[in-house]
């Protein structure tokens, strides 16, 4: 599509358009083209920040690539490799913050029994 070789053009991750239809001779005219300014539609809402999302991750991922041997980030590696690398990590700290609570709470419920 045209609006995609202009975004390209411009360098653009995100691109919305604004334009207008006129009633009076039935044409549409491009206001302008925006690329971090723009308003989400309401129904698209949801998968517009999930794709919003994996591009922030995936420059991320591009621009600090991470060396796993030191925790590092390095030229050169598949940002795709490394956002999985990182969503794994993420999975791990999660269930290691939910043993935890669930140790707090263990610990908890017995200090009150102890209490009694």
């Amino acid at each position: 599509m045209w609006i995609d070789a202009c975004a390209n053009e411009l360098g653009m991750d995100i691109c919305a358009l604004d334009g207008v239809h006129s009633k009076d001779d039935d044409n549409e005219y491009l206001i302008e083209l925006n690329d971090s300014a723009i308003g989400l539609v309401t129904r698209h809402q949801t998968e517009d920040l999930d794709h919003i999302k994996e591009l922030v991750l995936i420059r991320m991922a591009q621009a600090y690539p991470l060396n796993k041997e030191n925790d590092t980030f390095v030229e050169g590696q598949d940002p795709n490799k490394v956002i999985s690398e990182l969503q794994d990590r993420l999975s791990l700290l999660q269930l290691e913050k939910e043993n935890l609570e669930r140790q707090n709470l263990e610990l908890r419920e017995m200090k009150e029994i102890s209490k009694d």
